[in-house]
């Protein structure tokens, strides 16, 4: 059954590897406004961040399963919009820590996705601030 209503809960992986310009924030370290409990500048977050495409969230079709959130498979997917004349969309697969996306898992959401849909492959910046989830490092967190 599809996902209508997911949420980020644990997972802020967008917060540490993207870039936050009205914040001052670069890629690859983690914002400052993070919390265990999610954003601490939730409600005066910068539009940026309030129209950010998580595939894994904003997916309402059941395409990427909970195993597949972002913190869990060490990639996380965006989408352009679609393109005008052929409604096609190219999908960004972006690695979260160097080789993350050589797991069996990662390769094969990959590998499914890609018989669909182009997939533009970001490999993760590096160095990277270390992503940690509750304290852990993020592959002992998930």
């Amino acid at each position: 059954m599809p996902q209508t209503d997911r949420q980020c809960g644990g997972c802020n992986i967008c917060c540490t590897t993207m870039k936050v310009s009205p914040l001052n924030k670069p890629a690859g370290v983690s914002c400052g406004h993070i919390t265990e409990a999610g954003c601490g500048n939730y409600e005066n977050r910068p539009e940026v961040c309030r129209t950010w495409y998580c595939m894994w969230v904003r997916d309402t079709n059941g395409i990427l399963s909970d195993e597949e959130r972002p913190d869990k498979l060490g990639v996380f997917f965006t989408a352009t919009l679609p393109d005008h004349e052929t409604k096609r969309q190219t999908l960004y697969a972006h690695e979260i820590l160097p080789g993350a996306a050589e797991n069996s898992a990662a390769r094969a959401t990959i590998q499914r996705l890609s018989r669909y849909v182009p997939i533009q492959f970001i490999p993760a910046r590096n160095p990277i601030t270390p992503v940690t989830m509750n304290g852990q490092p993020l592959h002992e967190a998930a």
